[in-house]
């Protein structure tokens, strides 16, 4: 008996162990961190630092009817950006919906609510559309969904802008106050709750509507946002839920800093979504029965569309080719045969590099995995057709389904040879020794130019842009240099040769030789004239050097002569003095000869 009681007693001690390490896990598995930023209304920490805003009271309602412990983490949106990629949160509430949040995190289905972005400034600017933020200074989130959504859409227009960094919302509100930026955007329940408090005024320009959501990281913890899909569901589909009373608690809160009128157009905003909610419910749940037969008629017109569609790819002046997941070719057009040279039945079952030439296979396959990855993707590379010929297409790729993927394919050959021509021909157009000047024949003013041009100005092209070949003549004026050109306009010469001097931008000259041609685009009715100038400074320089070793050796070749003939004279003299003197000793010589042979 005693033996039993010991046992029993042991078996109890075991159960008791057993239940408080299962205790313990359980209170683990229940902790769950949060992080949080400041974007009031949605989600921030107030002046004694506890956490409010909608997707607070949210998650603190869910978290007590699932019994979670919540521990909420502050940081700046980037620094809880990183936190949950890294696993140090398990839970960021507020974050919008893109492609590369999808690869990274689970993100609620049930979105919390709906939000966009809008621009906000100071009083003194008036800012009206995208164009009025060309060349302005705008404060950007480090991370928020604004910034490459605002980034993509101003370079898309062609608008320039100048980035100013900012860590927060109201940081970048901050800056826009102060001065270091003109403008900020923000999603509205910040800025609707916030910009008269930074003295600050909305613009009209409003952009980028999006979805809030719950997210966790892959992989890890996907319970969590199966729970918060749950109750948001429920809660969505009950009037005068928590969340319905939530929303409007923070939408009237928010209010008060913002218009005066406002609070009441939230408050209409939510009894329309309620009413709208109550009455699409009612609305499908009457026509359920209704729509099995319009399903039937959808299904028809859909195959018909599907026809027609089809009808559309095969007479397309594009290649079209459909591939799966595998990279493998399961549908082309009659353009694709055409351009490959393969029969639709050779192409289908070929993988995408089976018609890439060798050196682009790598290209391609990276091309085909962003299409994967991303969506959609472009490149030009270069293909085999049947025969074995080389060429260039350009193929624009976008994701069907995640199954399948189709490639719009245009040969680009022709076109990028003449392309490599014309870059050929601009290289050795900059590369030349000689300035090259185009100018329109109206106003004068140079279109182009080299870089001899501007290296031997001293002036950018920027700035050779903005003269004539006036500005570099200032020895011409404009009535000589209008009557220089006139036999070019009339035709009546095709080339001119001007000799001038060209003025640097450091005021110093050089000797120039000037060819001038009028040339003519008849297709598009346009006239130009260009200007080979040569500069010929150092030639002038040697050839008045060699004019003055010219005068120098016949001055010299002058002073020599005359020596020479002194001298020729001085040897002419003694010569005649020479002969002379043989005479007259040849004569004595006949006296002597004389006078001993009388003797004898």
């Amino acid at each position: 008996m005693n033996q039993i009681i010991r046992f029993s007693g042991k078996v109890f001690i075991l159960i008791g162990l057993l239940l408080g390490v299962l205790s313990q896990l359980t209170a683990a598995d229940s902790l769950i961190t949060v992080g949080i930023y400041q974007n009031p209304p949605k989600i921030f920490l107030n002046e004694e630092g506890q956490p409010e805003g909608i997707f607070v009271e949210v998650l603190e309602e869910i978290a007590r009817l699932e019994n979670w412990q919540l521990k909420f983490i502050a940081g700046t949106w980037n620094e809880c950006m990183h936190n949950l990629e890294n696993g140090k949160i398990d839970l960021l509430p507020d974050i919008a919906y893109n492609h590369k949040r999808a690869q990274l995190f689970f993100l609620s289905t049930v979105p919390v609510t709906e939000s966009w972005s809008q621009v906000y400034t100071r009083p003194d600017l008036e800012l009206t559309n995208l164009a009025d933020l060309k060349e302005k200074n705008i404060a950007l989130v480090e991370g928020s969904v604004q910034k490459p959504t605002f980034i993509q859409l101003m370079n898309g227009f062609g608008y320039p802008f100048r980035e100013v960094y900012a860590s927060s919302f109201p940081e970048a509100f901050n800056e826009v106050k102060i001065g270091v930026a003109d403008a900020t955007l923000a999603n509205h329940f910040f800025g609707e709750s916030q910009y008269q408090q930074y003295g600050l005024v909305k613009t009209p320009i409003i952009l980028d509507p999006v979805h809030l959501h719950f997210a966790v990281k892959k992989k890890e913890k996907k319970w969590i946002i199966e729970s918060i899909d749950k109750h948001l569901t429920t809660w969505k589909q009950t009037q005068n839920s928590f969340y319905y009373k939530t929303m409007v608690k923070y939408l009237q809160s928010s209010s008060h800093t913002g218009d005066p009128h406002s609070h009441r157009i939230y408050l209409v905003m939510i009894t329309l979504m309620l009413l709208t909610a109550l009455l699409i419910f009612l609305f499908f749940r009457n026509r359920l029965n209704r729509q099995t037969k319009k399903l039937r008629e959808t299904n028809k017109k859909l195959q018909y569309e599907e026809q027609k569609f089809r009808k559309y790819i095969e007479h397309a002046p594009y290649g079209v080719f459909v591939a799966n997941e595998n990279g493998k070719y399961i549908d082309v057009n009659k353009t694709a045969c055409d351009i490959t040279g393969y029969s639709k039945e050779d192409i289908i079952g070929k993988k995408i590099t089976d018609l890439i030439a060798e050196e682009g296979k790598e290209p391609a396959m990276g091309h085909f995995n962003r299409v994967v990855s991303e969506g959609k993707s472009s490149i030009a590379v270069p293909y085999l057709t049947r025969s074995g010929e080389k060429r260039i297409w350009n193929v624009t790729a976008s994701k069907i389904t995640d199954r399948s993927y189709i490639g719009f394919v245009e040969d680009i050959t022709d076109e990028e040879h003449t392309r490599n021509r014309l870059h050929l021909m601009n290289r050795i157009i900059d590369q030349s020794i000689n300035e090259l000047y185009l100018f329109d024949t109206a106003g004068l003013h140079f279109t182009e130019v080299n870089k001899a041009a501007v290296q031997n100005t001293g002036y950018t092209a920027w700035e050779l842009k903005k003269m004539t070949p006036l500005d570099l003549k200032k020895n011409i004026s404009p009535e000589q240099f209008h009557g220089l050109i006139q036999p070019l306009l009339k035709k009546e010469k095709k080339i001119i040769r001007i000799e001038t001097q060209h003025f640097r931008k450091d005021g110093t000259i050089y000797e120039a030789q000037v060819y001038l041609q009028l040339l003519e685009n008849e297709q598009e009715h346009e006239k130009l004239f260009s200007a080979v100038v040569v500069d010929v400074t150092d030639w002038k320089k040697s050839e008045e050097e060699l004019e003055q070793i010219k005068e120098r050796l016949e001055r010299e070749v002058e002073e020599k002569t005359l020596e020479l003939n002194v001298r020729i004279a001085e040897l002419e003299d003694f010569r005649e003095a020479t002969i002379e003197r043989e005479l007259r000793m040849e004569e004595l010589k006949q006296e002597i000869e004389r006078l001993q042979h009388e003797k004898k």
